[in-house]
């Protein structure tokens, strides 16, 4: 007689159904309670669940507000209309259940690893919370790289606080980790996202020195020419936006000298930024430079 087969675990909750019970009970300021006992079906918190719960608090707390075009702040910051207590708030709650997954999270806490701190600096960059987010950088400064910070980077530029941005850039090496390539050209781009033209072109000589270790790509020049064009034509100012699109053609013949090719997508921001500036035949002359060296979808 065949003895009948154990019956299998249940699964563990998946961290989509997860996250919101831990949001509610993270709103709700609930205490931990070490006499409760964890379901037999929860097999623990794992990394990713602790890094999509701490992403999820400052999307919920700090919606983004659509964004325009204009000539003092380019792009404003998504959270520069969030009530300054949803941003204390959410760096609170970012802080307090990383500490919580860390120390008492049951059945076993979680040992901090790279993903949940990660989730953790985006959330507190998100909040404007700086001072705790650099803290908590050099406290774990082991679990940091280089494309945690160059998210960190890209959030404090969308945030609108450039400067900040280069403080984080600078603190790579304080930190053990080596710049690349996209933490540059993700420098750039809040830079320009911000108006920093200056920075962002003195950045890009530093690239082109001799000896530099990240020497500037395709994807350098298209960011800068993207954003003198789309600034350029929302100044308002006939004379700033012919400047700007001048710089973004000047970007445009140094990759040629460079011998590097550009993309469809660097032709179409120069052609868009050609037209919206009414010089159509020069923006014809390169439509047929695209056509002839075959740069098509």
């Amino acid at each position: 007689m065949s003895t009948p087969s154990p019956a299998p675990s249940p699964p563990s909750p998946s961290p989509s159904r997860l996250v919101p019970q831990l949001l509610v009970a993270l709103l709700q300021r609930r205490r931990f309670d070490a006499t409760l006992r964890a379901s037999p079906a929860f097999r623990g918190f794992s990394p990713d669940s602790i890094a999509a719960a701490l992403a999820a608090i400052p999307r919920l707390l700090l919606p983004r507000s659509p964004r325009r075009l204009c000539p003092q702040r380019p792009f404003p910051s998504a959270s520069s209309t969030s009530c300054p207590a949803n941003r204390r708030l959410t760096a609170a709650l970012t802080l307090g259940f990383l500490s919580w997954a860390h120390d008492h999270a049951l059945p076993q806490p979680v040992p901090l690893s790279e993903a949940p701190l990660r989730a953790a600096s985006l959330a507190l960059a998100r909040a404007r919370a700086l001072p705790a987010l650099f803290r908590l950088l050099r406290a774990h400064a082991p679990l940091v790289s280089t494309p945690a910070l160059t998210d960190v980077i890209r959030a404090l530029g969308e945030e609108g606080l450039p400067r900040h941005a280069l403080a984080a850039f600078h603190r790579l090496r304080q930190l053990r980790c080596s710049p690349d390539a996209q933490c540059y050209n993700t420098l750039i781009d809040a830079l320009c996202r911000n108006g920093r033209f200056k920075d962002a072109r003195f950045l890009l000589d530093q690239m082109e020195r001799p000896g530099a270790r990240c020497k500037p790509d395709s994807y350098t020049h298209t960011v800068l020419i993207s954003w003198y064009c789309r600034i350029g034509v929302g100044t308002g100012c006939r004379k700033a936006a012919r400047r700007r699109i001048y710089e973004a053609g000047r970007l445009f013949r140094r990759m040629g000298e460079k011998g590097l090719a550009p993309d469809v997508v660097t032709y179409n921001c120069l052609i868009n930024g050609l037209c919206k500036t009414y010089r159509v035949e020069r923006a014809h002359e390169v439509f047929d430079e695209m056509l002839k060296k075959g740069c098509v979808w």
